[in-house]
């Protein structure tokens, strides 16, 4: 315990360095943080698991709110592991690295069925769970901000938890070993031309094969031909592309360059598919296998059925579902990538899968109004619900089955407590990401009786 101690959790501790907490972790919130309590408030307090001793001590975050890191662990849960990773305690990244497999399997299936008691007072354990991907180098594509600390050199990761230096993605265990390679490649040769001020953000996606994409942002129309002419990246197949683009009256002009293949290639279970800059890319393609698979099971397919894909991308499930039925239509918001999925079925040879571009709602609205129906429906969730304006058409098309691929259950939760005639029946998960919160929850969703 502190000598010290100030008057509330959001005063000044300026004076206080020796302030500690000896505390008693309860349950994990929504990012996986432990909660417990200082002073009479809830505080969060990462990189803990239930029913650990702790003690913490504050810190300021950049809005000068009072935040708490773990000091000592007294007593570990029997569930602790070795992160395995130097920047684990400073990083928000990968905040259940700590967590074994069956602490973080516990940990989404509660959050699952918690959003499910919440939003639709409905107690439906997780009844499945596929196995995750491997612990390590399962990100194929990396963001990295550029950060820097008082007279250092800039740092292509991501901001630290508290204090300390910038998380360096190049040492990032979760990252593939591609996407390192690709990002220590990259900043080798923007700090050999003196750029490393001038860039604000870098996107990679990068597969097994070699092959990659690099996208620079904020650099400067000055820039370009300095970036132009470097020994960039020593793979022949790459090309380049500029954008330039202003913000308009005042403000400097800035580019965003592209390096690499205009259609990036990765494979599903032997399925080559292709993706465009604006086209969604896997960023942990290992999971892929496991998804169709499940997903397979859940639709339960016929070789009469018809399959709706809202949300289908540019065709990752699409193959496998079309291979089982009589005929798929896919729908996306994204223009490049309905398009990408109609060019890979082609070259897959499979012929009954048709696409469509834009919103979900509509696409329904303009298929029931030329008279097609569907026994089998797919929903890609995001983070944010479809929301009413699909959940009230969708009944119209009668299917036998709808499962929903949800990275967010709250998400899920909401938009089925707005499907009016259906239930939910069975909820599964694959953990897409260890080390992280983010768990995908599939839920098949049937007629009511």
């Amino acid at each position: 315990m502190c000598g010290r101690r100030t008057r509330s959790a959001s005063a000044s501790l300026t004076d206080c360095g020796d302030l500690t907490e000896d505390v008693l972790i309860g349950r994990l919130n929504a990012r996986g943080d432990g909660t417990t309590q200082v002073g009479g408030r809830r505080v969060m307090v990462p990189g803990t698991l239930p029913d650990e001793r702790v003690r913490i001590a504050p810190w300021h975050d950049a809005r000068g709110r009072v935040r708490w890191r773990v000091e000592t662990v007294l007593a570990s849960s029997d569930e602790r592991v070795d992160p395995a990773c130097d920047q684990h305690a400073r990083c928000s990244g990968c905040p259940l690295r700590h967590a074994a497999s069956p602490a973080r399997a516990a940990f989404a299936a509660e959050a699952a069925e918690f959003a499910m008691r919440r939003h639709l007072a409905l107690n439906l354990p997780v009844s499945r769970r596929y196995a995750p991907v491997s612990q390590d180098g399962f990100r194929a594509r990396l963001s990295a901000g550029i950060y820097a600390e008082m007279g250092a050199e800039p740092v292509p990761g991501m901001a630290a938890r508290g204090d300390g230096p910038p998380i360096d993605l190049r040492r990032c265990p979760a990252q593939s070993a591609e996407s390192r390679e690709a990002l220590v490649q990259l900043w080798a040769e923007v700090e050999a031309l003196g750029l490393t001020q001038r860039i604000r953000r870098v996107t990679i996606s990068a597969n097994d094969d070699g092959t990659a994409r690099v996208v620079l942002s904020a650099v400067t129309p000055e820039d370009v031909a300095a970036l132009t002419s470097a020994a960039w990246m020593p793979r022949p197949r790459w090309t380049l592309a500029v954008s330039p683009r202003s913000d308009g009256p005042g403000v400097e002009a800035e580019a965003v360059i592209v390096y690499g293949p205009e259609s990036l290639p990765f494979e599903v279970d032997g399925d080559r598919l292709h993706a465009r800059l604006t086209a969604w890319t896997p960023q942990t393609p290992g999971s892929l296998t496991a998804l169709r698979a499940a997903t397979l099971e859940l639709l339960a397919c016929t070789a009469e059925s018809r399959v709706l894909e809202l949300g289908c991308g540019v065709g990752t499930l699409s193959a496998a579902i079309a291979r089982r039925c009589e005929a798929l239509v896919g729908v996306d918001m994204v223009r490049a990538a309905a398009e990408d999925a109609a060019t890979n079925m082609a070259s897959l040879g499979v012929l009954n899968a048709r696409f469509r571009h834009g919103r979900a709602d509509q696409a329904v609205r303009r298929l029931l109004a030329g008279g097609e129906r569907f026994d089998r429906v797919l929903l890609h969730g995001m983070r944010l619900p479809f929301g009413e304006a699909l959940t009230n058409v969708l009944p119209a098309i009668r299917p036998a089955r709808i499962v929903y691929i949800a990275p967010s259950a709250t998400a899920m939760a909401r938009d089925l407590a707005s499907l009016r005639g259906y239930r939910l029946s069975r909820l599964e998960q694959l953990e897409q990401m260890p080390g992280t919160a983010h768990t995908l929850t599939l839920g098949l969703v049937e007629p009511q009786a």
